[in-house]
């Protein structure tokens, strides 16, 4: 895949930490950034896409769906099976 050039506004500090960061690593600023972003998508990606199984299983009519009473006793019950 192609790389793009990206331009971004940082607080200097950030920039400071950047590159401290890639001193210390022995990398170039560009290598800690990027680090970062994919870092940022996947988990992120990640938290979108199972928020939306969550929604498309809340919204399915064959969800079953129970109390907060019937939640609590379940979990009362599978405690004292320990």
């Amino acid at each position: 895949m192609k790389d793009k050039t990206v331009t971004v506004r940082i607080e200097s500090l950030k920039y400071d930490r950047i590159s401290q960061l890639a001193a210390a690593m022995d990398r170039p600023k560009s290598f800690v950034i990027e680090d970062a972003i994919n870092n940022y998508l996947e988990v992120n990606e990640w938290q979108v896409n199972e928020i939306k199984k969550a929604f498309s299983e809340a919204n399915n009519p064959n969800t079953k769906w129970i109390s907060q009473e019937e939640m609590e006793l379940e979990f009362l019950s599978r405690n004292r099976k320990k």
